[in-house]
C-alpha cells in the first residue's frame, strides 16, 4: 500500500488529475471498500478537492487584471479618458470584476486587429497577450491557430460569419404583376371568362327568342368586357338583348377590381426593390466584378488560407482585398469607386451597423463561431474566472447584454 500511495502522491505532483472514486481490497475486511475510506487516500482526495475549490472560488482581494482592446462600437466602448469600458465584452468583465472583486484596468490598446501567427510569434493583440503586456483580451473568435497565444475562457456566445453588401435599389419594373397574388389575378380572369360567356349566351337566347339578327359575337364580347375592365366601354348598339343583370354584374366586377386597384398603385409605382447581386463566393467569382473584402487576422482571413476549393478560387482569382484595420474595411465596403462583397462576423456587423453604410447579408452563412475571451498563460486562478462566466449564463446576464448591445440581439 504504501508504494501506492507513493506513486499516487507523485503523480498527484507532476499530473493534474484526480479519481472519482474506486474500491480496494481490505485485508481485514476480506472485501473491497471504497479507496476513499481508507485515512491516506481519504487525506488526499480532500487537499486534491480544497486545492480545486480555492481555484474556482479564488477572492482576488482587489487585484489588478489588465484589460486590452481597441474601441470597438457597442463591443468594447473606452469612456473617461479610457479609464473605463462597456460595450457587450466590456460590461461582461464589468460584472466578473464586481463579483470577483479585481479591479480591471483597461489599456486602449494602440493594435487595430486582434493578429495571428506568423514565423512561430503572434502579431496585434495576441502578441500583447503572449508578450504578457496584457492578461485578458475580451472578445476572441474561437480558433485552433489561436490556442497557443492565450487560453480561453467558456464561450460568451456564438456568431456567424457572412457576406455583406451594399444596397442598389432599383424600380420594380414588373409591379403590375405582382399588384394582385396569383390567387387572385386567376379568379380574376376566370370571373372575366365565366362573365364572358353568360353574356354571349344570354345574346344568342334573346336573338333565337325574337327571332332577330345576331350582330355581336364571342370575339366581341370578349373585346366589350375587357374594355369594361379598363374602364372604357360603353353599350354599343349591336349588344342588344344582352341581359341587363349580367351587365350590372359585369359593372360592379369591374368597380371592385378598380377599387383595389386605386389602393395598391400608388405604392407600386413608387416601389423600390433590391435585387442581389450574387447568391455566393462562387456567383461572386462567376458572374459579377465583386471583391471581397476583410479585416487583417480575422476567421475570414484566416478560412482564407484553408485548402476549401472555394477559397482557392477566390485566391487564384485575386478577388480579395484584405484591409489592417475594420475602420478601413467599412469605408471600401461602402464607397463606390470599386464593389466589395464584406465578409465579416454578424456580431461585429450588428454592433457597427448604424454607423456605417445600408450594407445587407448576402446568402447563407459560411461558418459559425464561438467567441470568447483570450487569458494570459501565466494567469493563475483562470479556474475562477470560467466559473464566473457560466454563473453568468446561468443567470441570464450575457443574454441580456447581447440583446440589448446588438442589434439583432
Amino acid at each position: 500500500m504504501k508504494h501506492i500511495l507513493l506513486i499516487a502522491t507523485i503523480q498527484g505532483i507532476f499530473v493534474p488529475s484526480d479519481t472519482i472514486g474506486g474500491v480496494i481490497w481490505s485485508k481485514s475486511l476480506g472485501t473491497f471498500v471504497p479507496i476513499f475510506s481508507v485515512q491516506p487516500y481519504s487525506r488526499l482526495h480532500w487537499e486534491s478537492l480544497s486545492k480545486q475549490r480555492e481555484a474556482e472560488t479564488h477572492n482576488f482581494q482587489g487585484r489588478v487584471v489588465r484589460f486590452s482592446y481597441f474601441q470597438k462600437n457597442n463591443i468594447v466602448d473606452f469612456t473617461e479618458n479610457n479609464t473605463k469600458v462597456s460595450g457587450l465584452a466590456g460590461d461582461v468583465w464589468n460584472l466578473l470584476a464586481s463579483t470577483l472583486n479585481f479591479t480591471l484596468k483597461p489599456i486602449h490598446s494602440q493594435e487595430l486587429t486582434i493578429g495571428s501567427h506568423v514565423n512561430g510569434s503572434y502579431y496585434g493583440l495576441l502578441g500583447e497577450l503572449q508578450r504578457n503586456e496584457t492578461d485578458i483580451i475580451p472578445r476572441v473568435e474561437m480558433f485552433s491557430a489561436r490556442y497557443t497565444a492565450g487560453d480561453f475562457t467558456p464561450a460568451l456566445w456564438n456568431t456567424l460569419q457572412r457576406l455583406y453588401v451594399q444596397l442598389e435599389f432599383t424600380h420594380n419594373h414588373n409591379w403590375i404583376i405582382y399588384l394582385f397574388s396569383w390567387k387572385v389575378w386567376y379568379s380574376i380572369v376566370l370571373t372575366y371568362f365565366v362573365l364572358t360567356i353568360c353574356t354571349h349566351a344570354s345574346q344568342m337566347i334573346y336573338c333565337r327568342f325574337f327571332e332577330t339578327k345576331q350582330r355581336a359575337f364571342f370575339a366581341d364580347h370578349c373585346f366589350y368586357n375587357f374594355a369594361m375592365l379598363c374602364k372604357q366601354g360603353c353599350i354599343p348598339d349591336e349588344f342588344n338583348g344582352k341581359s341587363r343583370i349580367l351587365e350590372v354584374t359585369l359593372g360592379l366586377f369591374t368597380s371592385i377590381i378598380h377599387i383595389g386597384l386605386s389602393a395598391l398603385i400608388f405604392n407600386y409605382m413608387t416601389n423600390e426593390v433590391y435585387i442581389f447581386p450574387f447568391e455566393d463566393i462562387k456567383s461572386l467569382i462567376k458572374y459579377t466584378t465583386y471583391d471581397v473584402i476583410t479585416v487583417n487576422g480575422s476567421i475570414p482571413h484566416l478560412a482564407l488560407s484553408t485548402k476549401q476549393p472555394i477559397f482557392i478560387e477566390i485566391l487564384k482569382a485575386k478577388r480579395f482585398l484584405i484591409t489592417q484595420t475594420d475602420k478601413e474595411m467599412y469605408e471600401k465596403a461602402c464607397s463606390n469607386e470599386k464593389k466589395y462583397a464584406l465578409f465579416t462576423a454578424v456580431d461585429l456587423f450588428e454592433a457597427e451597423a448604424l454607423n456605417t453604410c445600408k450594407l445587407r447579408p448576402v446568402g447563407k452563412p459560411y461558418y459559425a463561431t464561438w467567441i470568447a475571451s483570450s487569458i494570459n498563460k501565466g494567469f493563475k486562478y483562470k479556474r475562477t474566472i470560467d466559473v464566473g462566466i457560466i454563473k453568468l449564463h446561468e443567470f441570464g446576464f450575457i443574454s441580456r447584454l447581447k440583446a440589448q448591445r446588438i442589434r439583432s440581439g
